[in-house]
């Protein structure tokens, strides 16, 4: 039997994206097939397709956030989608993210642009009918890196200020409303007024439109020179250096990301002095997946898709994601 799958044979932009029939994949011993009804898209596609992990073997089918049918029993599923081996060190301690063979699907292995997937039993999540796949399928890298970073990692307590860039972005959209369900100052930045406004209906405090004035004296104009406790960058670069400086005293700077790019310079002596600290934060364990999936399926978090295009329109959907027009999740619906 065969299905349809969008592949990346080679590396470059979308055009490269290629529409398939390939091989219904087997379950083996301890893994389920998934009949895929959605896929949320991430950045981490696009880095995917134009080659950032060049061990990858190619083809490759992308795809990390899928929701879908389990073949076998007819239960609706989120899929967590790391791989780990179960075995090292990390994985026993309940730490899959950090797994010393840690794979990812739709990266290491074939994801969720595409009719049907086999994953491991254990990576099937049965989630309640409170929410349709669509929706779904836009939780599983945006709300587990997001609750990682926030809750796990910068410890955000109640009372406390964050920063958080880029909030239009499907990780922006997820970490307004944590940190605002748990009693945070939320200020947030975006391109656009538009953008800003959807983000005060979620749960933002305060916006800056960072295309108009400089983000840093906005943060400490707000803060009355201060600094912010916390803040959330998955850009990267110049944007990461002036998040440092808008830090509190022994404030957090967590870095879950690189869309912007992959380097940064910082000064040292005002990281020491004030004891601001600088975090990696990835991804997150199958506990925390888990605790997120309970906060969804009662609607305490929501989320928030942008918009939707069928599985051969995949191209259109990347670049649709790569051209930044989305407030939320855009999803592929097969």
């Amino acid at each position: 039997m065969t299905m349809k799958a969008i592949e990346i044979p080679s590396f470059g932009d979308s055009g490269v994206l290629e529409q398939v029939e390939a091989p219904v994949p087997e379950a083996g011993p301890g893994e389920v097939l998934v009949n895929i009804k959605a896929c949320g898209l991430n950045h981490l596609d696009l880095r995917v397709r134009r080659g950032e992990f060049p061990e990858l073997s190619l083809p490759v089918i992308p795809g990390c956030d899928i929701a879908g049918i389990i073949e076998e029993t007819g239960e609706r599923v989120v899929i967590y989608p790391i791989l780990a081996c179960g075995s090292c060190a990390f994985c026993v301690e309940g730490s899959e993210h950090l797994c010393r063979d840690i794979k990812i699907l739709g990266v290491h292995r074939n994801g969720g642009y595409a009719e049907s997937v086999v994953v491991p039993r254990a990576n099937a999540i049965p989630v309640p009918d409170s929410l349709d796949l669509t929706e779904w399928a836009t939780v599983p890298i945006a709300f587990l890196t997001a609750w990682h970073a926030l809750v796990s990692r910068a410890n955000l307590r109640v009372g406390e200020s964050i920063l958080i860039h880029s909030v239009g972005s499907g990780l922006g959209t997820a970490a307004v409303q944590i940190a605002s369900a748990g009693g945070a100052r939320v200020i947030v930045t975006a391109g656009t007024d538009e953008k800003l406004e959807q983000a005060m209906r979620l749960g933002a405090q305060e916006t800056i439109n960072y295309r108009n004035v400089d983000f840093t004296d906005a943060v400490f104009k707000l803060t009355k020179g201060a600094g912010v406790d916390v803040v959330l960058d998955h850009i990267g670069g110049t944007t990461l250096v002036a998040s440092v400086s808008c830090l509190s005293r022994g404030g957090r700077l967590l870095c879950c990301g690189e869309t912007g790019s992959p380097t940064a310079t910082l000064a040292l002596r005002p990281l020491f002095h004030r004891e601001r600290n600088v975090m990696g934060s990835y991804l997150g364990t199958r506990k925390e997946f888990l605790d997120v999936l309970s906060l969804l399926g009662k609607k305490t978090l929501k989320p928030v898709v942008d918009a939707s295009f069928p599985l051969e329109r995949a191209a259109e959907a990347q670049d649709y994601l790569e051209e930044r027009h989305a407030f939320g999740k855009v999803v592929l619906t097969v």
